[in-house]
């Protein structure tokens, strides 16, 4: 778990005896401000031949870099009935690259899902290629997915066969936010599901930069439904090591 520290710069609240209680709910929410103030996301995405990864490959990679920017008062939506400030994304990059085959080819998996047919990747970068870029995109940023044991577990995995040193322990994941901000299980969780459910136009399912940047739009709003004291609930978050030991599914 990343534990965020609240800004030396920041004030804390002064509040008088009787609003005690509040206390620790605004000091939260402090930190939560705090911590996505000072970050940068990579959002991720890959596509992938099948579910297992340890016997199956990435196909594609997408990683879209952002930063949340606080809204004016002008911006106020309302996310699930209330009134929120759903930060602003401000996209800094956008990279997305197919991955080769290795020998022995193995097969594509479902291309009635992704699209990808083997020649399609005959043009792709060498795995080792794509892991040590995704690697510097990854670097001074808060790797983030939807379904992130998924992703985690096929990078942990891929990073060991070529020797890549990802240098990324934990991935702040959306599906896990997405049911915080929903302890009783209203909506449905998929990622077009959330994207429908806020407005954000996501055309092309299963590809894995449009993913990436659908994941990327709904952040801030998965951020502003959540409770106070999010950034700091290890719920949110996936440890790469682990999900390589327990697998992608």
């Amino acid at each position: 778990m990343i534990e965020p520290a609240a800004s030396p710069n920041t004030p804390e609240p002064q509040l008088d005896a009787t609003e005690t209680g509040s206390i620790s709910r605004l000091h939260r929410a402090q930190i939560d401000d705090d911590f996505v103030d000072r970050s940068r996301f990579c959002v991720i995405d890959l596509e992938t031949s099948g579910l297992s990864s340890g016997e199956d490959r990435i196909l594609q990679i997408g990683a879209v870099t952002v930063m949340l920017e606080p809204r004016t008062g002008a911006d106020i939506e309302s996310v699930h009935g209330s009134n929120t400030t759903a930060r602003r994304v401000r996209v800094i990059d956008e990279w997305s690259t197919l991955v080769r085959l290795g020998w022995p080819l193995r097969r594509v998996g479902p291309t009635d899902i992704h699209g990808l047919r083997r020649r399609d990747l005959l043009t792709g970068r060498s795995a080792r290629s794509a892991l040590l870029e995704l690697r510097d995109r990854l670097d001074d940023s808060i790797g983030v997915a939807h379904n992130a044991r998924f992703d985690a577990a096929f990078l942990a995995h891929a990073a060991r066969r070529h020797n890549v040193d990802l240098g990324v322990d934990r991935f702040l994941c959306t599906l896990r936010l997405a049911r915080l901000a929903d302890p009783e299980r209203t909506h449905s969780h998929r990622l077009v599901a959330i994207c429908e459910r806020f407005g954000i136009v996501h055309a092309r399912p299963h590809d894995a930069l449009e993913d990436a940047r659908a994941a990327a739009m709904v952040l801030p709003h998965l951020i502003a439904s959540s409770p106070d004291g999010w950034a700091a609930d290890t719920s949110v978050w996936v440890d790469v090591e682990t999900a390589a030991r327990l697998g992608s599914t």
